[in-house]
């Protein structure tokens, strides 16, 4: 039995399902159940790491360390 650990990239996940309407439904995907799809039925996912890139054309939506 191996263990998993996925990495999701979240930013290209929703722009991917966002821009296509008949996709829309999988908005609230189960990450979870999508990994497993991709691995032996014997092994075993341990951990999910989601993550996404800053929205730099957005200013105001980049935390600077200068404000932490």
């Amino acid at each position: 039995m191996a263990r998993v650990a996925a990495f999701i990239d979240g930013f290209n996940l929703f722009h991917s399902i966002n821009s296509n309407p008949k996709y829309h439904k999988y908005k609230w995907l189960n990450l979870q159940k999508l990994v497993s799809c991709f691995i032996l039925p014997k092994d075993e996912v341990k951990t999910i790491y989601y993550f996404t890139a800053y929205a730099t054309w957005v200013p105001s939506k980049v935390i600077s360390i200068k404000n932490m």
